[in-house]
């Protein structure tokens, strides 16, 4: 781990058969933050919309290297695809642009209006809209109105979109992470990226809420679409509030391969802690993890998100770079979390589960086909 002006750099050398190298920044604002505290203790209210419409006038201004962008509920994440010969101008190039951009009002709003029809667009889409009405119950402690959003995108002007950026777009509210077939990077090169990240102490946490959980109940939201969808979430409640984001996340994970179902995901930062899938037949499942998972379960479990990672690391490196800085930007590295999940012992983790005091909470949003 590397900290350079303030901005936490992980390299992870890695052989990929055409000299590949990835570099991956995760900045802690998704869709989900809006609330947030400055180094002066003063609060900030940052417009939700804004890391969608940043991506969007960065993908109208982009000029050279392979870029994938994505926003998620608490990251916004940028993936430069280069080699061995040019990485560390990969490097520069997304440093430049996100801290020296020069931005202009008549591209901020064509990148607005991408943004608004994009969502429109999406909008249509069950799957899409029921996993926006989801977060209202995953991040309920981080305050997330679907209503909210829609307005942000609609509302958002160049002088909010500017403001954001100056508070959001620092060394400390990003994490780094270069993955793949690096080399030592000269003491020249090092300078030209020292001389591209600003020199500020200037730093910015998001803001929750606590929501009584024993006022928290199960929920049955349904409403009339176009097609039938059916969407679950299991809210998980830590009471000891001792548990750091990392065991919280490392009992997740394994609780989310013991489900029968694909696709289930696991989110947990600060505030809030939630399973997502889909739940064609709606059965209820929360009850089946009352108790901690059987042993053998539990082993099948370990192996297969061990092999998961693995694959994800040779196989899908922007997914793998993707998952390791936005586990950062929830104060998760990953190393910490492989470790964990490696050497983790079946008694060790009935341990981990008990002395959590779990109190699971599930809710369906279901999508009736109108007849």
């Amino acid at each position: 781990m590397n900290t350079i002006n303030n901005l936490m750099f992980e390299f992870n050398k890695h052989a990929y058969k055409n000299s590949e190298v990835y570099i991956t920044v995760g900045i802690r604002n998704g869709i989900v933050y809006r609330n947030f505290t400055k180094s002066n203790k003063e609060e900030f209210v940052c417009n939700r919309a804004f890391g969608n419409v940043l991506f969007n006038y960065f993908r109208m201004i982009d000029e050279s290297f392979l870029l994938f962008y994505d926003v998620l509920r608490t990251t916004s994440i940028i993936t430069c695809q280069c080699t061995t010969e040019d990485f560390v101008k990969g490097i520069l190039y997304i440093l430049k642009r996100l801290f020296h951009c020069d931005y202009k009002e008549d591209m901020f709003l064509k990148a607005k209006e991408k943004s608004k029809s994009n969502f429109e667009n999406a909008y249509t889409n069950e799957a899409f809209r029921a996993w926006y009405k989801a977060l209202e119950i995953t991040d309920s402690n981080k305050g997330f109105f679907l209503d909210e959003f829609v307005n942000d995108i609609t509302s958002l002007d160049y002088e909010t979109f500017i403001n954001c950026a100056n508070y959001m777009l620092i060394p400390r509210n990003m994490f780094v992470y270069v993955n793949g077939n690096i080399v030592d990077i000269s003491d020249s090169d090092m300078e030209l990226v020292r001389d591209a990240i600003p020199i500020t102490d200037a730093a910015i946490a998001p803001l929750g809420r606590r929501f009584d959980p024993y006022l928290r109940q199960d929920s049955h939201i349904a409403t009339l679409a176009r097609e039938n969808y059916n969407l679950s979430i299991l809210y998980f409640d830590f009471l000891n509030i001792e548990v750091r984001n990392l065991t919280k996340y490392f009992i997740l994970s394994v609780l989310s391969l013991a489900l029968p179902f694909d696709n289930v995901e696991a989110s947990v930062d600060d505030f809030d802690a939630s399973l997502v899938f889909e739940n064609k037949l709606l059965m209820s499942v929360k009850n089946q993890f009352k108790n901690p998972l059987s042993k053998e379960t539990f082993i099948l479990v370990q192996q297969k998100l061990l092999a998961r990672y693995a694959h994800l690391l040779n196989v899908k490196p922007v997914i793998f770079g993707s998952e390791v800085v936005h586990l950062a930007t929830s104060e998760i590295l990953y190393l910490d979390f492989l470790s964990l999940l490696d050497t983790c012992s079946y008694e060790k983790f009935v341990e981990l589960y008990s002395k959590s005091q779990i109190k699971i909470t599930e809710a369906q949003i279901v999508f009736k086909k109108e007849s």
